[in-house]
């Protein structure tokens, strides 16, 4: 137990005599084509061909796939017709108002508006009567 907690002493002095400024240059990682065994270096020039035909082959996969979407020009007389129908089409899904609803909304509007009128009324006549408002 005492040989750990020495041991964790001496590594915080090591850290610090060091000077813990450029420590993360210390742990950085190597990469396969920095390694001096010839094996490795052809699996990673393998792994990066490979990597690169894919990326080319995509791209030549999108770009088939946009040569083929071409879109036809749809005339203008074609376009009003196919606007007008769905209109037609959008005002048999709206549910219009029947008569005793509208006449419904239009009293609760009326009653909402004379309690408003009748709040803000007060509110100015204690205004005025107390001499904030001249």
């Amino acid at each position: 137990m005492a040989n750990a907690s020495e041991s964790i002493g001496t590594e915080e002095k090591k850290a610090s005599t060091t000077g813990s400024i450029n420590l993360r240059q210390a742990n950085k990682k190597t990469k396969l084509s920095d390694y001096s065994d010839k094996e490795i270096r052809e699996q990673h020039r393998i792994m990066r061909d490979r990597v690169v035909s894919k990326k080319a082959k995509e791209k030549k996969e999108n770009q088939e796939s946009e040569v083929t979407v071409v879109k036809e020009k749809v005339s203008f007389s074609f376009r009003l017709k196919r606007w007008w129908f769905g209109m037609a089409k959008e005002s048999r899904r709206i549910s219009w108002a029947t008569p005793k609803n509208l006449i419904a909304s239009f009293i609760i509007i009326l009653v909402v508006i004379a309690v408003l009128t009748g709040i803000f009324y007060g509110i100015n006549q204690i205004f005025i009567t107390v001499g904030i408002l001249k």
